[in-house]
């Protein structure tokens, strides 16, 4: 996404720069068009991107401040005819061009030092893994800013039995075997199901031809994850 939005900004900047220059019809609409198509490729690209990258509970908010960012650029826009009337509109469309090959500069800064964008929905769950020692160190993390902030205090001998016993009653047991056995999964699925994480549920349910019995989207999440994993 990010080098499509590098390679519209580029062909839509030189698009607007080139507009005072030609002399003959097609030669404009050459240009126009260059302009239409690197445009076409650049706004949906990052419209897109910052969708994929934004909070799960704060999309709409984030589209919604793309939108006034637009607006607030077809604002300011118009007034460059100051500068093509008492300039030159070699000048006016030189400083349009510029501020989209400037956006194409800071999208390649993004893409050479940003970290990549969420995987989709049907990526792999392995894929989305992060290392072993990355992930327990954010949990750890995690770990201490809610007791924090649910004011265990953990300093405390008492409030150490609670947080042990608690993890302890968290977790339900799944069979061992790994990501490859089936009834491993079958666990995994089932904890899936009841967390209503529905896509990671679904991916497992087709590597392994589904599981008798086991629907998505059960009602009453966590709470029923013990009653899930009860066997006759």
């Amino acid at each position: 996404l990010l080098k499509t939005c590098i390679a519209g900004s580029i062909l839509h900047g030189l698009g607007i720069m080139m507009i005072p220059a030609p002399s003959s019809l097609g030669w404009i609409w050459l240009i126009i068009g260059l302009a239409a198509i690197g445009n076409g490729l650049c706004r949906p690209s990052y419209t897109i991107y910052l969708s994929l990258i934004a909070s799960k509970n704060h999309t709409s908010q984030t589209l919604a401040l793309i939108d006034v960012t637009l607006n607030a650029a077809m604002v300011l826009g118009p007034q460059l005819t100051w500068i093509y009337e008492h300039q030159s509109p070699a000048f006016a469309f030189g400083l349009a061009g510029m501020a989209a090959l400037v956006q194409s500069v800071v999208v390649l800064i993004l893409d050479l030092t940003n970290k990549p964008p969420p995987l989709s929905r049907n990526a792999s769950i392995e894929r989305k893994a992060l290392p072993k020692e990355v992930f327990i160190e954010e949990i750890q993390q995690v770990l201490v800013r809610v007791l924090d902030e649910r004011h265990f205090a953990i300093e405390h001998h008492s409030a150490q039995c609670i947080v042990r016993e608690i993890l302890d009653r968290a977790f339900p047991f799944l069979r061992p075997g790994g990501r490859e056995d089936r009834n491993h999964m079958e666990d995994v699925y089932r904890l899936m199901v009841a967390l209503g994480k529905d896509d990671e549920a679904r991916e497992i349910k087709q590597r392994f031809g589904g599981f008798k019995g086991l629907r998505l989207r059960r009602e009453g999440g966590y709470a029923d994850v013990e009653k899930h994993f009860q066997r006759e």
